[in-house]
Parts: structure tokens; sequence; C-alpha cells
């Protein structure tokens, strides 16, 4: 799930700590929180590409940082299974030159600290926001793609959609500009398909 960090001035502290703790330096907002269920621990350059990694103890102040590893000169590390108490894991991932941000393993009993309650939406507003998270505005030489789209694939009318669409703005699960925001790709969650428009959604 993703965090508006310069949002959100108490989560901002909890991060910049959390950073502060691995020794890392990062002035972006691309920050994403998922539970730990394992990682792998490889950090190693290849192709422009890399995860730097620190396991942080947030109650104790202190941190491990993960040597570099996964080549031929340095073996894999492995697999972490499991974290210590008050313990969580924190990527900075680089892909082929583009920095891809902040992931933030951290165990379920962590996740309240940090992520907002799950809004509940309905069916329209999941669709609107699945097909703006998933698809271009325009295509094919159809100007208003998603809602082309939206509409073959669910039903929902122009009038719906509009409708949903400026819930969503005034949520600030979408901003002015129809885009959407890291609080609305928490609430469509990770889906690869169409939110059914018979059914309201709690997002997960």
């Amino acid at each position: 799930m993703y965090i508006e960090t310069r949002k959100d001035t108490e989560t901002m502290a909890i991060v910049s700590r959390i950073l502060s703790i691995a020794g890392m330096s990062y002035r972006g907002t691309q920050v994403e929180v998922n539970e730990f269920k394992g990682t792998r621990l490889d950090s190693a350059w290849c192709d422009g590409s890399r995860t730097t990694l620190a396991i942080v103890n947030y109650a104790t102040g202190k941190a491990a940082p993960v040597p570099e590893n996964g080549t031929m000169f340095c073996p894999s590390i492995g697999e972490l299974t499991s974290l210590p108490d008050n313990c969580l894991v924190v990527k900075h991932r680089i892909f082929r030159g583009k920095d891809m941000g902040i992931e933030l393993l951290v165990p379920a009993s962590f996740l309240a600290k940090l992520l907002p309650d799950t809004p509940t939406l309905t069916p329209e507003q999941m669709v609107v926001l699945y097909a703006t998270r998933s698809l271009k505005s325009s295509y094919g030489g159809i100007p208003n793609y998603r809602f082309h789209q939206a509409h073959e694939e669910t039903g929902i009318t122009k009038e719906q959609w509009e409708q949903a669409k400026g819930e969503l703005i005034d949520a600030r699960l979408l901003n002015k500009a129809g885009a959407i925001t890291p609080s609305g790709r928490n609430a469509v969650g990770k889906s690869f398909d169409w939110p059914n428009l018979g059914t309201t959604q709690a997002c997960a």
C-alpha cells in the first residue's frame, strides 16, 4: 500500500525515523508499505538495478544493514522468513537507473501505525478507480478510453461514471485532474480483474 508522506505529518515522522535508523538518505515521496511475509535479501548491482536493504528495530533504534550479496563473488544470503520482535525490513529500490522509492515490509501489528483507515466504496467508485489505475486516458483514437472500457466490461453509465469520479475527487482518491492518488491506489488494491458493479466493496 502507498502512503503520502508529505500530506500526513505523523506518518512522515515515523517513516523518517525508520529511514534514519536504516542509514538511508531518501527525499522522495514514493513509500510503499506491505505486510512482511518473507523476502529475499539479495542486494547487488545488475544492469543498473539494485535493492538496498536494512533490518530495523524500531523499538531500540538500531539497524542491521544487509551487505551486498547475490553475485558470483558474494553468494546470496537467501530468504528471510521471519522477523525478530519490533523489527521491519526497509528496501530502497533502483530499477535500471530509476529510483523506485522505499518499500517497508512490516509485521501485521505495525500496519495500523502507518496506514489510514480503509474506506468503503460504492461499486461505481471501485470501477472508476480500477479503470484509472489500469488504463490510459486515451488509446487507439478513443479519447475517453477508461470510461469506454469500463462501460464495455461492467455496464457503468456515463452519469454513474461522472458522479463516482466527482465523489472520488472529493475524497482525494483522485486528484483534480482525475489522476489516481496513492490513497486511491490503496483503495482499489492490487486486483487485476474488473470490480463487480453489483457489490459494494471495502478495500483491503
